[in-house]
């Protein structure tokens, strides 16, 4: 039986097959091709993802302890168990508590989640060996303290997360949010939310 790969494995052909696409999406010189192609700039609805968007309130145990941190080759704090590879990198969700600055944002970051729970979607990414967190990893060990659940915008690749409700479109998913996050990318086998305030 083949080993499952790592979140940084799926993250690396994600953004190899990103590579060649882009290559073949290069606008043609002139008298290339009669083809027209449309550089409106518009944001469209990507046909045919590799991936569905899924939204709802999950319970943190269901996912990995382990974070991907965009496009940081070799990142790992601690030392991650498996190989990171490609462009991303690894961390794990708990904090380094013992820093403390941080250990005063921690804390009010656990009476605010107890309070008043949790504002903005986290982001993960579902791929065949577990549901990796993106983006919002302090969210998460808050509401794991508390014992909340959390909302959460996946890209799903493996339908694991076929019960809660598809988005489809970045106006979509931008609803879910209180506060905007700055990036919303929808591409064809990766997508991209970052910049929650």
């Amino acid at each position: 039986m083949p080993r499952a790969l790592t979140p940084a494995e799926h993250a690396e052909r994600a953004m190899k097959r990103r590579a060649a696409r882009k290559e073949a999406e290069k606008p043609q010189a002139k008298g290339d091709s009669g083809e027209k192609k449309d550089f409106s700039g518009e944001k469209k609805p990507v046909a045919g993802r590799d991936y569905k968007i899924r939204y709802g309130k999950i319970h943190p145990e269901r996912l990995s302890q382990w974070a991907i941190v965009w496009q940081h080759p070799g990142y790992s704090r601690p030392p991650a168990p498996q190989p990171n590879n490609g462009e991303h990198g690894a961390k794990q969700i708990t904090p380094p508590l013992d820093f403390r600055t941080k250990r005063a944002f921690y804390n009010n970051l656990i009476r605010s989640v107890g309070a008043e729970g949790v504002r903005n979607p986290i982001f993960c990414l579902a791929y065949p060996d577990g549901t990796f967190v993106r983006y919002g990893c302090s969210r998460v060990w808050a509401a794991r303290q508390q014992g909340l659940t959390l909302p959460a915008v996946i890209a799903d690749y493996t339908g694991v997360w076929n019960h809660l409700e598809e988005l489809h479109n970045e106006q979509e998913i931008r609803s879910k949010y209180v506060d905007q996050p700055s990036i919303v990318e929808l591409h064809q086998d990766w997508m991209r939310i970052d910049g929650c305030p």
